[in-house]
């Protein structure tokens, strides 16, 4: 039967593996080019051009590009948060909602027959539970999971609730600017400056072509290595930078119709189920969500 766990939050192994493949192979790339313009430079006008030695290792690799997509899936994502009308309930020090009452909201929700947009047939689905005790809790954890997850609806309920804290916010009425209004400093670019930018600057675009014939192909191939050098550190430097999230949430997953799903939640055990606040996601697809899956490491 499924059930309620707490689960650690870490960059999807999929994603990781892919990147180590790739760089197994890219990592040469740079004494791999060194080689190559050592050997061009050596014969001085009389070359025997051959194929690049890292050519074979990365054809054998072509199959990450598909590997890559089939992260990307098409599916659905359902919310529930205590703002939503008829969902949480107001009192006077605000809006709550408890994890049990969030759940139960999920549930209805997925029993819905009249929305059109109910999901249909079998799918994959992987609910996660936010819960806090008072709203500054719920405020950081909301803060926390964006930063990891930004599901919009889930954002949006952030800067809410920060807004709600900020005692400035509810005491303070900004000036109203006059009309008319300026418009964010930007480039001024009506036509028919806008178009003589996009057919001069192509022929200026061969301009620039034309002048780097001044330089040998020994010379061409030395600055496409710098780029392409620079390219690779800065997007391995990137996505090393992903892979610097933590932290842990109450996560679900199953399998079925909508229907089936909503039966298993309701024979689940709500984890924190009288947290004075909460918010739920799922995410529902046909597909494996494997990258969400491996995210929350579920």
């Amino acid at each position: 039967m499924a059930k309620w766990k707490n689960t650690d939050i870490q960059w999807p192994a999929t994603a990781n593996t892919i990147q180590q493949q790739a760089e197994g192979v890219l990592a040469n790339v740079a004494s791999d080019m060194q080689t190559n313009l050592g050997g061009l430079q050596s014969a001085a006008g009389s070359v025997t051009f051959a194929k690049g030695a890292l050519s074979g290792d990365a054809n054998a690799l072509l199959n990450l590009r598909a590997q890559l997509n089939g992260l990307l899936v098409r599916g659905q994502v359902l919310t529930v948060h205590p703002y939503q009308y008829g969902i949480g309930q107001q009192q006077e020090s605000g809006v709550f909602l408890s994890a049990q009452n969030a759940v139960n909201g999920l549930i209805t929700k997925l029993n819905d027959q009249a929305d059109d947009n109910r999901p249909a047939g079998t799918v994959n689905a992987l609910a996660v539970l936010l819960t806090a005790d008072n709203h500054q809790q719920f405020n950081q954890v909301l803060a926390d999971f964006v930063q990891v997850l930004p599901v919009s609806e889930l954002a949006a309920l952030s800067r809410r609730v920060k807004a709600e804290l900020s005692v400035g916010d509810k005491m303070n009425t900004p000036a109203v600017d006059l009309v008319p209004r300026y418009k964010p400093n930007g480039y001024i670019n009506q036509n028919p400056l806008r178009d003589a930018l996009k057919y001069q600057g192509a022929q200026v675009a061969q301009l620039e072509s034309l002048a780097s014939d001044q330089n040998d192909v020994v010379a061409k191939l030395q600055a496409l290595e710098t780029k392409r050098n620079a390219a690779l550190s800065e997007w391995k430097a990137a996505i090393d930078s992903l892979k610097n999230i933590s932290g842990s949430v109450q996560t679900f997953k199953t399998s079925g119709s909508a229907s089936s799903i909503a039966s298993d939640l309701k024979d689940s055990s709500v984890p924190n189920a009288q947290a004075a606040l909460s918010a739920v996601v799922m995410f529902t697809s046909a597909e494996p969500l494997t990258f969400l899956e491996e995210l929350l490491n579920v």
